[in-house]
C-alpha cells in the first residue's frame, strides 16, 4: 500500500494561517499558551530570558541587550513586535557571526505543528499567542544561550509572561491600551509589573506612582530593584553624523565614552537601561567581558526608530505611536532642523490621536495626513482636522506612498520628510527603500 506523503506547510501557508487567527483579536491571558507549549515540551524553560516591557524603547533596549550579548560571545534569540515589513523581523538570532531572521522553513514547519496542536487542544490561540509559541519553539531548536523577550502588552497577562527570566526589565510607563490595562497609571503599572518574578532583578526608569507600584509588587517578590535615574545614571557628552557619545555610571561599573548609531536622546536612556540589565546578568554569573557592553551597544540598530533612508532632504522614519513617543520623536526633530519639517502622519484610531498631534505639531511645519492600509487606520480626516485643531497646516493625502512623493515634492535639500505615527505607516514606506526603490 502506498501512502500520500503529507502536504508540506509552506512560509506563505504558516503567514495565511496566522492572518485566520486575527480575527481572535486581543486575549490576554496565560491558558493557551501554556497549553499549547505543553505540547512543544516546554521550550521556552530550555535557554536563559530577559524579559521587556514598558510604554516606549521595548524594542531599543531588547536589541541592544541582544548585541551585548552575542558580542560577549553567546547564542542570543531576540523576540520582539510588531514588524515593519516581514513578520520574521520578530524572530532573529543574534552570535558572533552576526544576525538572521527566522528561515521561511522554520516558519512553516513550526506552524503547522502549531495549528495541529490548536485543533487537538479544542482552542484555537490569538495571533500573538502563535506566534510567541513559534518563537520559542524556533529558539529550542537554535540551542540558544539567552533569549530576549519583548512583551506584547501589558506584561502580566501576556503571552509571553510563561517564561521564567534573569531579569526583568520595565522601560517606562504611561498612559496606553487603556481598555486593556487599565485607566490610569497605577493600574497600568500594576500589569506591566506582572512580569517581576520572584527573586529576579527588575531594572526601570519608571516614576512618580508607577515606581511606587513597581517598589510594591518587588517588595512582595523579594524582587532587588535597580533604577536607572538612582542606581544607574548617564550623561551626553555630544553628537554627530555618526552618532551621540555619552557615560554610564552603573550599579557595578562607570562606562566612559559609549556611543550608538541611533538618534534621539532617548537611545541613550534605553542604553542605560540596557547596561543596567546586563549588569544584574553579570552578577548572576554571565561572564560578559566590558568591552562587549560596549561593542553591543555601539552596533545596536532598530529599524524605524528614527531610521534615516535617504539624504538631501533627509527622509526618516519613526514608529512613535503614542504621546511619549511623539513628545520624543519632536525633540529628535528640532535638534536636527535646518529647514523645514514635512511629516507624513498615519495613526490607529485605537490610539490617542490628538495628543499625539499635539506633540508632534511644535516640532512640524507642515502635516500631511495619511491613511495606512489596514482596517484599524484612523481616517486621514480626522488626523488633519487633528492637527488644525493644534494650530499647524495640514493637507489630506490619503495613500501613505503619495504622501511622502508630495512631501518630498515640497522639501528642499535642508528640510526633513518624517514618517511617523504607527508600524503600519512606516512599514508601507520602509518596503519601498528596501527594494532600492524610493518614490521619484
Amino acid at each position: 500500500m502506498r501512502f500520500l506523503a503529507k502536504p508540506v506547510f509552506t512560509c506563505e501557508d504558516a503567514l495565511s494561517y496566522l492572518s485566520s487567527l486575527e480575527t481572535f483579536g486581543i486575549k490576554l491571558g496565560l491558558e493557551r499558551t501554556e497549553k499549547l507549549l505543553a505540547e512543544f515540551g516546554n521550550p521556552h524553560l530550555k535557554y536563559k530570558t530577559i524579559h521587556v516591557t514598558g510604554t516606549n524603547g521595548k524594542g531599543s533596549v531588547c536589541t541592544m541587550i541582544a548585541h551585548v550579548l552575542a558580542a560577549a560571545g553567546y547564542r542570543v534569540g531576540l523576540y520582539t513586535s510588531p514588524h515593519i515589513s516581514d513578520f520574521r523581523e520578530r524572530i532573529r538570532i543574534f552570535d558572533e557571526n552576526g544576525s538572521h531572521l527566522i528561515d521561511e522553513k522554520s516558519v512553516g514547519s513550526i506552524m503547522a505543528r502549531i495549528r495541529e496542536n490548536a485543533e487537538k487542544l479544542g482552542e484555537m490561540p490569538t495571533y500573538f499567542e502563535a506566534g510567541t509559541v513559534l518563537a520559542f519553539q524556533y529558539f529550542a531548536e537554535q540551542e540558544l544561550d539567552f533569549a530576549v523577550v519583548e512583551v506584547g502588552m501589558g506584561g502580566r497577562l501576556d503571552a509571553t509572561n510563561v517564561i521564567l527570566p534573569e531579569v526583568s526589565v520595565v522601560t517606562t510607563i504611561s498612559l496606553e491600551h487603556t481598555a486593556h490595562l487599565g485607566k490610569d497609571v497605577q493600574s497600568i503599572a500594576r500589569e506591566k509589573g506582572g512580569i517581576i518574578k520572584e527573586g529576579k532583578p527588575l531594572v526601570t526608569a519608571a516614576a512618580g506612582e508607577a515606581l511606587e507600584v513597581l517598589k510594591g509588587i518587588c517588595a512582595e517578590r523579594n524582587a532587588p530593584l535597580i533604577h536607572v535615574g538612582t542606581d544607574v545614571k548617564y550623561t551626553k557628552r555630544g553628537s554627530d553624523s555618526e552618532g551621540q557619545y555619552f557615560d554610564v555610571f552603573g550599579a557595578l561599573d562607570s562606562y566612559d565614552e559609549m556611543a550608538t548609531k541611533m538618534a534621539g536622546e532617548y537611545q541613550i536612556f534605553n542604553a542605560a537601561l540596557a547596561v543596567g540589565a546586563i549588569e544584574c546578568l553579570k552578577r548572576n554569573g554571565a561572564m560578559i567581558p566590558r568591552q562587549s557592553i560596549y561593542d553591543g551597544i555601539a552596533s545596536a540598530v532598530v529599524q524605524g526608530r528614527f531610521e534615516i533612508v535617504a539624504e538631501n532632504p533627509k527622509i526618516v522614519l519613526d514608529v512613535a505611536h503614542n504621546p511619549q513617543a511623539a513628545e520624543a520623536l519632536a525633540g529628535t526633530l528640532r535638534s536636527m532642523k535646518k529647514g523645514k519639517v514635512h511629516l507624513v502622519l498615519g495613526i490607529m484610531k485605537d490610539k490617542d490621536v490628538k495628543s499625539i498631534v499635539r506633540e508632534l505639531a511644535g516640532a512640524a511645519d507642515v502635516i500631511i495626513a495619511a491613511k495606512p492600509k489596514t482596517h484599524r487606520a484612523a481616517e486621514a480626516q480626522y488626523v488633519a482636522d487633528a492637527a488644525r485643531e493644534a494650530g499647524i497646516s495640514a493637507i489630506v493625502v490619503e495613500d501613505v506612498r503619495k504622501a511622502l512623493e508630495y512631501a518630498r515634492f515640497i522639501s528642499k535639500p535642508e528640510d526633513i520628510v518624517c514618517v511617523a505615527g504607527s508600524f503600519f505607516t512606516v512599514g508601507e514606506v520602509r518596503a519601498l527603500f528596501a527594494r532600492n526603490k524610493p518614490p521619484e
